[in-house]
């Protein structure tokens, strides 16, 4: 029997890099597509702060979460009772090593940088070894280009995966570059743009949002630093009574033209309230952006148009063929990288490794099918009472047949008992005294065959 591998890897404990401009997202961004994952992690951390994306990030994972989970026995082998051992027991202890929680991280990272690394730490656990999955954070995490692996850090080492056979599990959403993929590629820059218009509409507001306080006072207050600290009094007093700007405006003449020798006092408004409208689209915009990139379609995370009942069927329709990729994905994934190994070691067999199937059909398409299943019973049944009424008929066909060929044989005896009486009457008779046979018959009741002619 093969032994599983004991030896379990230690992360490195960090806090994600915050405060992301345009260079540093770039920059990310750039080392990302070179299969460096450091930074590009850090910056999925950033933009899952952004609650759009994280409510879209978490719609489409918590949709996956929630189908129904099985097993399908496997067809690689000609021991089907083992195989089917395998996929009971499967079943049980699947949620033991791959719990929700570990699952959700899987989703996260396979969906934000394309590439998501998990570490199988082996345990014994009522004779049995379970590969416990350990997520491994993608900070530590870059593809070796010369070497073509993937490699990870740890305190002490840097440890090639490939080198490390039935330790690691790979969930990758293309063969190549599945990093090109991942969702920090996409919606990185809107996150950039809508944090950079929220601080635009701030300083926006603070302009527009708090209206001038202009006081006025008499001008020949300024001739005279007597009287200037007066005027310096009053606008004291106006700084301290807000946070709106003040401007002091000496004035010699009222807005009629008049002489004004007195004080004055106003709010002046700044007319900018169009402009508003230019950071809503876009932040919209980038929210709109952003649930594309991660969910495929935009109505669940929207509200909802007039008219939109056909134009959701065809949302739903893209979002529910994303989902069935995804789970396809996770089980070609677990069934290889995970479940093949846990058959490994505990049956010395990995074809025994059962597959897991998420089921992803919709309610529509589980009550067509309930609908459809009912239906063949009916047919099957109605074929059957066919088939027994078919029985019935052919039996009381032979039946019929069988009376009609013992009256036929009843018949047949009484006339040959007639014939022989008959013939018995002839043979005591003169020889000479001429009988007429085919009156004696008939008399008799002896039914004879028609004459032929000599």
């Amino acid at each position: 029997m093969n032994r599983a591998p004991r030896v379990r890897y230690a992360q490195h404990v960090f806090a994600p890099l915050m405060g992301w401009d345009n260079d540093r997202v770039r920059q990310a961004l750039e080392r990302h597509e070179a299969g460096d994952f450091r930074e590009s992690a850090d910056l999925a951390e950033a933009l899952l702060t952004d609650e759009r994306l994280d409510g879209a990030l978490q719609q489409r994972i918590d949709g996956l979460l929630a189908l129904p989970l099985s097993f399908e026995v496997s067809t690689e082998t000609d021991d089907k009772d083992a195989a089917e051992l395998a996929q009971r027991e499967a079943a049980e202890v699947w949620w033991r090593f791959c719990p929700e929680p570990v699952l959700r991280d899987v989703l996260k990272w396979l969906i934000m940088l394309g590439v998501a690394v998990v570490q199988l730490n082996w345990t014994e656990e009522r004779g049995q070894w379970l590969p416990l999955l350990e997520v491994w954070h993608p900070r530590d995490l870059w593809f070796d280009g010369h070497e073509v692996t993937y490699k990870v850090g740890t305190p002490t080492t840097q440890i090639a995966l490939g080198a490390d056979p039935h330790k690691w599990a790979i969930f990758a959403s293309g063969s190549q570059t599945p990093w090109m993929n991942g969702a920090v590629r996409r919606v990185a820059m809107y996150y950039l743009a809508k944090q950079q218009m929220f601080t635009d509409w701030a300083h926006y507001s603070e302009v527009y949002g708090h209206p001038t306080r202009v006081g006025r006072y008499p001008a020949a207050l300024d001739e005279a630093e007597e009287t200037a600290r007066e005027r310096d009094a009053y606008q004291d007093a106006l700084v301290n009574a807000g946070k709106s700007p003040v401007i002091m405006l000496p004035v010699d003449i009222d807005s009629e033209g008049k002489a004004a020798a007195g004080w004055g006092y106003e709010l002046v408004q700044a007319d900018g309230a169009s402009a508003v409208e230019v950071f809503e689209r876009g932040i919209r915009y980038c929210d709109s952006a952003a649930a594309m990139a991660i969910l495929r379609q935009t109505l669940t995370m929207e509200p909802a148009p007039i008219g939109s009942h056909a134009l959701g069927k065809v949302h739903n329709a893209v979002r529910h063929e994303g989902k069935r990729a995804d789970t396809e994905g996770l089980a070609t994934t677990g069934h290889f990288q995970v479940l093949r190994p846990w058959a490994l070691f505990n049956y010395g067999d990995e074809r025994l490794a059962p597959w897991p199937k998420w089921d992803t059909r919709t309610p529509e398409e589980r009550e067509a099918q309930a609908e459809a299943e009912v239906l063949e019973a009916r047919r099957r049944a109605d074929v059957a009472k066919a088939e027994a009424e078919a029985k019935r008929a052919t039996a009381d066909a032979i039946k019929a047949h069988a009376a009609a060929e013992a009256e036929a044989l009843k018949l047949r005896a009484e006339s040959l008992g007639t014939l022989a009486e008959a013939l018995a009457k002839l043979a005591g008779g003169s020889v000479v005294e001429r009988i007429d046979v085919e009156a004696l018959f008939k008399e008799l009741g002896v039914p004879l065959r028609a004459s032929t002619a000599e």
